[in-house]
């Protein structure tokens, strides 16, 4: 997970220390708010679950929505909403296997738009993230020399994982309507699951 979170960071950093330094200074009034209004996306990339000492690295997708407000001097604030389907923990042979169908999220956003005609955004987040998860139960079945072995029940309940969601980003706007962003975010689910995601996005903006 510290791989993922390290390689995460480090792509954030390249790009924005690219950009920054390909992008002249703003001296001028900026007619243009790239970073301002309702806007809805769609993203893909890596997600990696761990419960207790299981984790699984997988790809994952979903898309995401909200709405932004963006000040003459770049100061951008906003809320964001994410629906999609995370990796799930590798419990192959956990006493009760388990999958993540899908998740979602409410997130405040803050962040400060930079560089010429101020198209770059770096941008924090932090909100609040749910997991659903389907549990498949087992019984125990006389394997005929006296053993019990768990065995698949047909039968499946769902709970749902709650917690802490923190990000963090970087968006490039190509035009006024269009521009590309990625992140990295952080989920702390109900103490003993963790979600850790790393992810490329399309954002059009209305």
């Amino acid at each position: 997970m510290k791989k993922l979170f390290t390689v995460g960071v480090m792509v954030l950093t390249t790009a924005v220390s690219g950009v920054a330094l390909a992008d002249a200074p703003q001296s001028s009034t900026i007619d243009t708010k790239y970073f301002h209004g309702p806007y809805l996306g769609v993203e893909a990339g890596l997600g990696m679950h761990t419960e207790h000492d299981s984790s699984d690295l997988d790809f994952q997708f979903g898309l995401f929505g909200g709405y932004r407000h963006q000040s003459d001097d770049g100061l951008v604030l906003g809320l964001e909403g994410t629906f999609g389907f995370p990796g799930t923990p590798d419990t192959r042979y956990a006493i009760f296997p388990r999958s993540n169908r899908h998740h979602w999220s409410v997130m405040s956003t803050a962040g400060y738009a930079f560089g010429r005609n101020r198209r770059n955004l770096l941008f924090g987040q932090v909100g609040w993230s749910q997991v659903r998860q389907r549990v498949d139960l087992l019984e125990l079945i006389d394997d005929g020399n006296g053993n019990l072995v768990p065995t698949p029940s047909g039968e499946s309940l769902y709970r749902r994982l709650d917690g802490l969601k923190l990000g963090l980003g970087y968006e490039r706007a190509l035009s006024e309507r269009l521009s590309l962003r990625t992140t990295v975010t952080f989920s702390g689910l109900d103490g003993t699951n963790d979600m850790l995601e790393s992810s490329l996005g399309i954002v059009f903006k209305f």
